[in-house]
């Protein structure tokens, strides 16, 4: 079910290549992903000059504007902008939902009159990106595992994140049951290939001794000795939210390595409360029952006393049953439900340990350093199997997870990846910072290393834009903040042209402070943002009002030009979707090439949480799952 989603989410959308995808083998699956990935990286290079001229030098480089007007004014014409731009969007992007309403017919004639060039680069990005919808299968299959959270789970939880946390440790509590279900099926196939060299006069003469059931008991107790422990760590896990639910609603063990100790010492004092809280809730539920057995035995033992004054005989025997009831075993020798319930709640709760671990890892030592953490708080021996987890690893600790992950399957310690990343602007490229090969966040492939070896800052900003939650409000206060910002920067370069030039690329973008009151008026604003930049200071009046008027000039003269920011802001916001999918491709295709199983697929509603895409790894050294 997880490579089928895989190629739904390649197939981008599209049904007839959806279908197409879902019936090649596995050999063919594997050239044509590497020819979707040729795609992408050969899209990526065609498309550079947009996705590397950044929205804030709009006006001041205009050279790296390399769309005609006639392509921003079939959008910006429109009288109701950006509802024209909108529709066009959306009915190429089938998961993108908008606010506006238009028949088909009209949506057909905008596409009809759209560019052609904006419309190149639109069906592009969305046969290249990978598709945010779920699989429906999968959704289903994760749905129905679904049931309400603990309220001492979800205390403090933003609704966003119980959402991701629930759906995410529902569909690793189902991969890790099938990845063990087969491992045992494996297990038994092995052992009953041994037992058929036993031969035929043995195996009759210990029926015969009644010493067959015996050696059954005896092979079932060394299956349970066989069987592998199961661990499941989180590096980089924060407060540990995640971490908690695996192991108070699913049961697992379960480790964090944080190399924070300030959220170590906060996520076992959460931990530690939340366990608290759980046990009194199942304490006050057997309560509770207990409560309502003593009036259902009550009440039927009243009854019954009726019963038989009125009917005598008859009444004994009715007693006498509803007597068999409150035992527990009813006429037919099957319990009773109230006694089901009893038992139930009888038990030990069945809670997996959760466990921060102060610690910064080292790849290079990770094969040694994880088993060994995890040994001293006795979450790891030799019978024990790791899954590695991450609900959005940020930048390059999601490429960090990959690689530690090859490196304890090596050893034959882990065998199963599960994790959604996010923030692909902070990952570490070899153009940007001197960093070992073996420690960059991208690529981490030799297919992508060979090919697209760099994709940049503002690339992989805008990989992180989220297009399934634009409306007009949110486009229009795009287009107001983002104009406001490639404005600034013209007065930025008039009034301070030594400054402007002595800065780099990156600090003329961002300089800007990110705390204060923004003023409306774009003169004010200026002189806010130029006194957050330490350009302007107080006292200097004579500056100040050749701020103040120099303001007043651009806005003239650049804020006709508002709606062609914005088309410009938005095409460059599609095109992220492409980027996305080569740092995710660039993952999946690491472990593929160090014979993993590997799959890429939506795993989360797409307006909820745009950054959706599960990365999915399996070991072939454990339980091997077949595509």
């Amino acid at each position: 079910l997880l490579h089928e989603a895989s190629r739904f989410a390649i197939g981008g959308g599209n049904e007839e290549k959806i279908g197409q995808l879902l019936r090649l083998s596995f050999d063919e699956w594997e050239e044509e992903r590497l020819a979707f990935c040729s795609e992408v990286m050969h899209f990526i290079k065609d498309i550079h000059w947009l996705l590397h001229s950044h929205s804030v030098s709009f006006f001041t480089n205009k050279h790296q504007k390399q769309m005609d007007d006639d392509d921003f004014r079939f959008f910006t014409s429109d009288p109701l902008f950006p509802r024209r731009l909108l529709l066009v969007i959306s009915s190429v992007f089938p998961d993108m939902s908008v606010d506006v309403e238009a028949d088909d017919a009209e949506k057909e004639s905008l596409l009809a009159e759209c560019p052609l060039r904006v419309m190149n680069i639109l069906k592009s990005a969305r046969r290249l990106g990978l598709s945010r919808v779920m699989y429906p299968p999968l959704e289903a299959a994760i749905e129905g595992r679904g049931h309400q959270m603990a309220r001492a789970l979800s205390f403090g939880v933003k609704e966003k994140k119980q959402v991701e946390m629930d759906i995410l440790s529902s569909a690793v509590d189902i991969v890790l049951k099938e990845v063990d279900k087969k491992r045992e099926a494996e297990r038994m196939y092995v052992e009953k290939g041994e037992d058929r060299q036993i031969s035929a006069d043995t195996k009759r003469e210990s029926e015969s001794k009644g010493e067959v059931k015996e050696s059954g008991k005896e092979d079932t107790k060394r299956g349970k000795a066989k069987k592998k422990k199961r661990t499941i760590i989180d590096i980089g896990s924060g407060k540990g939210y995640f971490l908690q639910m695996m192991s108070y609603r699913h049961g697992y063990d379960s480790a964090g390595i944080e190399a924070s100790e300030c959220n170590c010492k906060g996520a076992q004092r959460r931990s530690d409360a939340i366990e608290k809280a759980l046990k009194n809730e199942v304490k006050k539920k057997r309560e509770k029952e207990k409560e309502k057995e003593k009036r259902e035995k009550k009440g039927e033992r009243e009854g019954a006393e009726d019963e038989k004054a009125e009917s005598g005989m008859n009444g004994k025997e009715e007693v006498g049953e509803a007597d068999d009831k409150i035992g527990g075993i009813d006429s037919s020798g099957r319990r009773g439900s109230s006694t089901e319930r009893e038992e139930e709640c009888s038990g030990d709760i069945d809670f997996g340990r959760c466990i921060t671990i102060p610690s910064y890892l080292k790849l290079e030592e990770a094969n040694i350093q994880v088993p060994t953490l995890l040994s001293e708080v006795d979450m790891y021996g030799d019978n024990t199997q790791i899954c590695i987890t991450g609900l959005h690893p940020c930048g390059d600790l999601g490429s960090f997870l990959a690689r530690t992950f090859k490196c304890l399957c090596d050893g034959g310690k882990a065998d199963t990846l599960m994790a959604v990343s996010c923030c692909y602007h902070l990952l570490s490229e070899m153009s940007e910072v001197e960093v070992e090969d073996g420690k960059r966040g991208y690529p981490l492939s030799h297919v992508f290393h060979s090919s697209l070896p760099t994709l940049g800052r503002d690339a992989r900003m805008i990989a992180c834009q989220a297009i399934s939650r634009w409306t007009t409000s949110s486009c229009e206060e795009v287009r107001h903040s983002q104009t406001y910002r490639a404005m600034l920067q013209v007065v930025f370069s008039r009034v301070f042209p030594a400054d402007f030039a002595r800065y780099s690329i990156e600090e003329r973008r961002f300089r800007l402070p990110r705390r204060g009151k923004r003023d409306p008026v774009f003169a004010e604003y200026c002189v806010w943002a130029l006194r957050g930049m330490q350009l302007l200071h107080e006292g200097d009046d004579e500056k100040e009002e050749e701020v103040r008027k120099a303001a007043m000039q651009v806005y003239e003269e650049c804020m006709p030009s508002s709606k062609h920011l914005a088309v410009f802001w938005a095409l460059r916001s599609i095109a992220g979707r492409v980027v996305e999918a080569a740092i995710l491709l660039d993952r999946h295709q690491y472990l593929r090439e160090n014979n993993m199983e590997a799959a890429l697929l939506a795993i989360f509603p797409p307006t909820i949480s745009p950054r959706n895409m599960l990365l999915f790894g399996h070991s072939q050294n454990g339980a091997h799952v077949h595509a």
